[in-house]
């Protein structure tokens, strides 16, 4: 006959759960004490770390700072800071950590010379500690080197394309004056000859092309086409004669369409250049656009 099994009451669970979870806890591992942390932060940092003296010889440092800088533990604990530093003399660093010693922090960036006589730019931060009663500099130096190296080569690459950029601009300005000298020395003589042996009735149309002919560079061709570059040919074309201060009939007759399809034009350029509806005068608007095109 099977004995059988004891009753077990709730709190019987609960302290049978109290002891699962507290046999992980039995297994943890003991800590570190604080000494050996620290120890250890000091000397596996990437950094390097550098306890100074208030007068700047090295008392303390830790792997990083002479692997960084090609010495010995033993070679670099013999050094002052100014045989470290290659932008400060002895004398400059003893004010400079004077003033640190004052304001009891410090961040700046310097030069520190390796032991092959490579300079390394550094980023330092320190700050004052005291301990049995003396006050020391506990001293952080980050190599930023590279970083500095390419933040100077994009600089120089941008500096190159503003050059560049300039260089395309001003190209830009000597092909439109060159286009500007070839029509007014080959085209335009050729349109006043036209323009004497044409009879008169055909003097309207000439002086649209003459004004077509002139703004081939001009600001307000360019301005057209950059805010209105949505605007068809044929509103373009219709755009030119409203500034030739040509009315509706006169455009139709030169295009050779109704005053209404002409209109409709208008009705399309208003709304395409966000004036549709608005009191404002249509010619007035175009005139605005070769101002702008003339600043730009």
């Amino acid at each position: 006959m099977q004995p059988k099994r004891p009753h077990r009451t709730h709190g019987d669970s609960r302290r049978a759960g109290r002891d699962r979870q507290a046999k992980p806890r039995d297994r943890r591992v003991t800590p570190p004490a604080g000494d050996e942390v620290y120890q250890a932060i000091f000397e596996q940092s990437i950094d390097s770390i550098v306890i100074l003296s208030e007068d700047g010889w090295v008392l303390d440092l830790n792997a990083a700072a002479h692997e960084k800088l090609g010495y010995t533990r033993e070679e670099l604990l013999q050094l002052h800071l100014s045989d470290i530093d290659a932008k400060e003399s002895a004398e400059q660093a003893r004010e400079h950590m004077a003033a640190v010693l004052r304001a009891g922090s410090c961040r700046f960036e310097t030069q520190h010379r390796t032991k092959g006589g490579e300079l390394r730019d550094v980023s330092v931060k320190g700050k004052v500690i005291s301990t049995r009663g003396k006050s020391l500099f506990l001293s952080v130096w980050s190599d930023v080197t590279e970083e500095n190296r390419d933040r100077q080569a994009l600089e120089q690459k941008n500096a190159a394309l503003q050059e560049l950029l300039a260089q395309v601009q001003q190209a830009k300005v000597d092909v439109g004056q060159q286009v500007r000298a070839n029509v007014e020395r080959l085209i335009l003589p050729t349109l006043h000859d036209l323009q004497r042996e044409l009879p008169p009735e055909h003097h309207k149309r000439l002086a649209v092309l003459f004004k077509a002919v002139e703004e081939i560079t001009s600001p307000f061709g360019r301005a057209l086409v950059r805010n209105g570059g949505h605007l068809s040919p044929a509103e373009i074309r219709i755009c030119q004669f409203i500034r030739c201060g040509l009315s509706t009939k006169a455009i139709a007759e030169l295009q050779h369409i109704s005053p209404a399809t002409v209109n409709k034009h208008r009705e399309n350029i208003r709304r395409k250049i966000g004036i549709r509806g608005k009191d404002v005068n249509l010619l007035s608007h175009l005139n605005s656009v070769l101002d702008e095109g003339a600043q730009a």
